[in-house]
């Protein structure tokens, strides 16, 4: 019997994005497109002031829809005005310096919502471009640490894979469901999909690349974004709730650890190091709101050459 194709928007919120915008866009359009038919391409500036628009134009899709806005609200309140857009029955929302690390991206991310209808939220696996300095390369083996511990538990159904570089939500989990003014606005849309009765599912071969900051003052920003949320989710979820949530069992911590330093001493030990300084620091940093200081050094994530 026929079944007719999924159909597909995207949707990207971008502040100066000048930097990486037009590969991103020419790696979308150029998608394989199997069991879905992709309609959209959104792009929202949120106050851009940098060439960004140029660009874009460069790309010549009829699917591509610039918004441009001159003031600046934050990557939550034009997620809403994507969601409410979105005539489509998935939608994929995608960071502005991040690049699909193939051609099956799409067709990986909303694959899952063929075979459970009650999936909600989707996401992507993330993969760190290769390291220029050596601060990245820091981070970077932080990632990989990271991405193994997380798919190690809860059947890779945890907050920690809701990421918000790439994520693909169902039409009828949209419907009722807005972003509140928080920074850790991924975190949040987990929580909310799992109190509305959806599931989330973990795609890991819908993998997007993108940059990992390349100075303390960018790895601050990004961290500090992540950390000051918190207690803005406890007050939406509750504290109970919201701890479950983050919970990582202590064997899984230390049998990833383990292997972390061992194959890894030097970059582990730096990196512990950074997450000490990070936790310090969120002492002066009470909490943020929903539009934050960029890092500016991860804004590409291939260098123009």
């Amino acid at each position: 019997m026929y079944q007719e194709k999924k159909t597909v928007t995207i949707g990207i919120t971008a502040y100066n994005e000048t930097k990486n915008i037009r590969a991103l866009l020419k790696s979308l359009v150029k998608q394989t497109e199997t069991d879905f038919r992709l309609e959209k391409i959104i792009v929202i500036s949120d106050g851009s002031k940098d060439s960004m628009f140029s660009e874009i134009n460069a790309v010549s899709d009829s699917r591509i829809e610039l918004i441009q806005y001159m003031q600046r609200r934050g990557k939550p309140y034009r997620m809403n005005e994507i969601a409410q857009k979105n005539t489509s029955d998935i939608l994929v929302t995608i960071d502005a310096d991040v690049l699909p690390n193939n051609s099956n991206f799409l067709t990986e991310i909303i694959e899952p919502f063929s075979f459970n209808s009650k999936i909600g939220i989707v996401g992507g696996a993330i993969l760190p471009a290769s390291a220029e300095i050596f601060f990245e390369k820091i981070l970077n083996s932080s990632v990989h640490f990271k991405r193994r511990l997380f798919e190690s538990i809860k059947a890779k159904d945890n907050i920690y894979l809701c990421h918000g570089r790439a994520r693909a939500f169902s039409k009828e989990f949209l419907n009722g469901f807005r972003w509140k003014n928080i920074s850790c606005e991924d975190a949040y849309s987990y929580l909310s999909c799992i109190n509305s009765g959806f599931c989330f599912y973990y795609a890991p071969k819908a993998e997007i690349l993108y940059r990992s900051p390349q100075n303390l003052r960018d790895h601050l920003k990004q961290s500090l974004r992540f950390f000051s949320g918190r207690p803005l989710l406890d007050e939406q979820f509750g504290k109970s709730k919201v701890r479950e949530s983050f919970y990582i069992p202590i064997t899984k911590i230390t049998l990833e650890l383990i292997k972390y330093i061992a194959k890894q001493p030097h970059y582990a030990f730096l990196y512990f190091g950074l997450v000490g300084y990070v936790r310090l620091m969120l002492v002066w940093q009470k909490r943020t709101s929903s539009i934050w200081d960029v890092s500016t050094s991860s804004k590409y994530v291939v260098r123009k050459v």
